[in-house]
C-alpha cells in the first residue's frame, strides 16, 4: 500500500478525484438559483389589532409540563391551573 501511494501518478489521480467532489459540492450548494425568491409580505402587528377567530374553529389551549418523574407533582398542579382557567373561562 505504501509503495502504491510514492507513485506520483496516484497523487494525480487523487488530486484530481479531490479537485471533481469539491466541484460537483459547489455545483450542487449553489443549484436553485433560477426559481423565483419568495415574496414576504410585511405583517404588521400591534398591541391594537384584533384578533380574529371564526366561530367554526376551534381554540386549542396547551401547557407544557412534567406529569411523571420527580419533578411530577408540580407538573400534575400546572395541569389542574390550566383546566381550572379555561373552565371559569
Amino acid at each position: 500500500m505504501l509503495a502504491k501511494l510514492r507513485n506520483p501518478w496516484t497523487w494525480i489521480v487523487l488530486l484530481g478525484v479531490a479537485v471533481v467532489v469539491v466541484v460537483v459540492v459547489l455545483v450542487a450548494a449553489s443549484g436553485g438559483d433560477d426559481e423565483e425568491e419568495a415574496v414576504i409580505a410585511k405583517i404588521e402587528r400591534s398591541p391594537e389589532t384584533a384578533i380574529e377567530i371564526p366561530a367554526d374553529e376551534p381554540i386549542v389551549i396547551g401547557v407544557s409540563t412534567a406529569l411523571t418523574g420527580p419533578i411530577a407533582e408540580g407538573g400534575s398542579e400546572h395541569r389542574d391551573a390550566v383546566i381550572v382557567g379555561v373552565e371559569r373561562w
